[in-house]
């Protein structure tokens, strides 16, 4: 063993235990985009309000798996407070689109509509713009470093840009364009699913 022996030692236990505390998230992002897809291809989308809310509930989960990453992988100690950041808004951003009442938006005309259409379409698409530039700004420079790590690590990078994908998906739903999305949804969420299910398999 030469003196040099320890140091790279230490790197492979590290990056194994980094593949480890990955590999899970990874697989979780990677099953709810299947199923986001599985319901593009299976289950008819009435309203743009209907595709969003199936997109908020990745961002829910991908909220949750960013914060458990921000807590328990101790190679982004230095990215902890954005991780956190990162993961709250995805959390936040999915609870007040539950909340929000989406499907009056585009129901039948009222009186007030219009000033509900407003408030509810510009506050959504202020979240989507959102949830697309922290990703832009936190989770591909996270999926980087993970390369740095892990050699040939793509799936991290890989999650950012579906996260990026759906809310740009989301926003184009919700602004109105007479688009059916659903095929585009099913296309994204299998080919992504698949891709993440494959990079979690990976880590080992």
């Amino acid at each position: 063993m030469t003196p040099s022996d320890g140091p790279r030692m230490a790197g492979a236990a590290a990056a194994n235990q980094l593949a480890g505390h990955l590999r899970p998230l990874i697989l979780l992002r990677g099953l709810a985009a299947l199923v986001l897809g599985a319901c593009g291809f299976l289950v008819a989308i009435p309203s743009p309000a209907v595709l969003v809310r199936g997109i908020a509930l990745y961002w829910l989960l991908d909220g949750l798996c960013t914060l458990w990453a921000a807590f328990f992988v101790q190679t982004f100690a230095g990215r902890k407070t954005l991780l956190i950041l990162r993961g709250g808004v995805g959390v936040g951003a999915a609870v007040v689109t539950a909340a929000l009442p989406l499907l009056e938006v585009y129901g039948h005309w009222r009186p007030g509509q219009l000033i509900l259409l407003i408030f509810t379409v510009g506050f959504v698409l202020a979240l989507i713009v959102l949830q697309i530039a922290l990703a832009a700004l936190i989770d591909v420079p996270v999926g980087l470093e993970v390369r740095r790590h892990v050699a040939g690590e793509w799936s991290v990078l890989l999650a950012a840009v579906l996260s990026i994908v759906l809310s740009l998906l989301a926003g184009i739903g919700f602004a109105g364009l007479p688009v059916n999305l659903a095929p585009g949804l099913g296309v994204i969420g299998f080919v992504g699913g698949c891709a993440l299910i494959a990079g979690a398999l990976r880590l080992r």
